[in-house]
Order: structure tokens, then sequence, then C-alpha cells
């Protein structure tokens, strides 16, 4: 119910949090699958899994909704690179290009291709100043990183006026704590028509509550947090009989005997 509001605004973020195993994956995974299948509606995921720089979490939704812009023939993959590395090199020729390998090394991994065949097939290896430089420039700069990210952003979508981008990013507590300030800034600055759905895995380790700490507030006044608190007794009672026909605890003691 709350995805299907925010889709009626201009644009927003909603935040899902709670404990490990409350749904919030299974949540995003459903919402990702369904608004997938709509005509109007491009759907972006990345998991944060394995993230292993700052500029990963964004890159990798990039990435997907570069491929997704594709498999819905909206417009080829090779088309919208050469555009962004055109507009990033015009725009900010050391980040942009950095941002540009990263992203096309985000894309070589997806597609299971070499980095440098995709830069030839968009015909421009000159853009290639190797990954390491790359990471360590956008590392050092991410609040550069994020104004050009959001460029990117409005360069992709901004010709498609019937077309809502709804971006799923999953398990967002594992990236540190830049990547965390830039989801801030882009989330505050999101192009119309641009919607983020986050999940975020709520502890008591102290690190991940400071993480917690350092979006939660910023977020919940630019768009709203929904915690998943899980399922009480009785809903799981009701689950079950459900599923089974049976009561939960007769089951278990027909195991147990």
């Amino acid at each position: 119910k709350k995805i299907r509001e925010l889709l009626q605004k201009e644009k927003g973020i909603l935040l899902f949090t709670g404990e490990s195993g409350m749904g919030k994956t299974a949540l995003l995974e459903k919402a990702a699958a369904e608004y997938q299948g709509q005509p109007n509606i491009i759907v972006a995921a990345h998991s944060c899994l394995h993230s292993d720089n700052n500029a990963s979490p964004f890159m990798g939704l990039l990435a997907d909704l570069l491929c997704k812009m594709e498999y819905k023939q909206v417009r080829p993959l090779d088309e919208h690179l050469k555009g962004i590395g055109k507009g990033l090199l015009d725009n900010a020729p050391e980040i942009g290009k950095a941002i540009f390998v990263s992203m096309v090394e985000t894309l070589g991994v997806k597609l299971k291709k070499p980095i440098n065949m995709i830069f030839q097939e968009v015909e421009n290896q000159a853009l290639y100043p190797g990954i390491q430089k790359a990471k360590e420039l956008l590392a050092n700069s991410p609040m550069l990183f994020a104004e050009q990210y959001l460029n990117i952003l409005a360069a992709v979508t901004k010709d498609y006026p019937n077309l809502y981008f709804l971006y799923v990013l999953d398990q967002m507590e594992r990236p540190d704590f830049i990547a965390q300030k830039i989801l801030l800034d882009v989330a505050s600055r999101l192009p119309a028509r641009n919607f983020l759905l986050v999940g975020f895995k709520r502890e008591t380790g102290e690190e991940t509550q400071a993480k917690y700490l350092t979006i939660s507030p910023q977020l919940n006044v630019i768009g709203e947090e929904r915690e998943l608190p899980g399922l009480s007794v009785e809903e799981i009672g009701y689950w079950e009989r459900q599923a089974t026909g049976k009561e939960l605890l007769d089951r278990l003691c027909a195991w147990r005997i």
C-alpha cells in the first residue's frame, strides 16, 4: 500500500527497516517483480551484499537501470553509454572519467563481458584510465560523485515523460558511512518520476546502529520510514492454518511424538 501511495507522488523514497528475518528483502523482491511487469515502470534493483566501495550500490542500480531500459526496448545500452560518457567528460572531466569507468566495470560484471569489450562497443577506449585510479578518485570525492550521479539519472530519464523509474536498494546497512551520505544526497534531489525503495537491517551492533542514525532522521524528512516488526504468535498461527489447515503447536507436538 505504501509503495502504491509513493508512486502517486512526483518523486520520493521509502525506507524499510527491521531486524534480520522480518521480510524486508522478500517485500522488496515482490515489489520489484510486480512493478517490473507494468509497461510504464522501469525497475532497477541492487543488493549491497558484496559492496566493495562507496560507489558500488549506486553503480549497481545504474547498470541495472540501463539494462532494463534496453530489455524493455526503451533505448539501446550502447547509445545510453555514449551519451553518458560525453556528458560526464563535458561537465566534470576527472570525476566524470572515474564515474564512467566504474559504471562500465559494473556493467561488465552484470553482463559477463570484459570491460575493454564494452569500451570497444561504445567506441571510446580513451576513457579507460585504470580501474584503481577511478575507485580512488570516487572514494575521495563522494559529494562530487553524488552530483554527477544525479546528472546521469536526470539525463537518462528526462526524455521519457510517460515512464516512472523505481529503484530498489537492499541491504544498505552494509556499505560504509560515506555511501550512507551519498544516499542522503541522492535521495534528497531525485529527478521527477524517480522513486527509491531502501532496505536497511537494524541490529543492536554499534556500527550498524550508527549508520542507521546517520540516515534515518533526514530520510524521514524527505521520505518515510516503515519498520517491519515481524509476525505475532496469533498471526503465525493464522498463516499456518491457511497453509496447512493445522495449528503450528499441533505439528510440533506430532513431530515430538
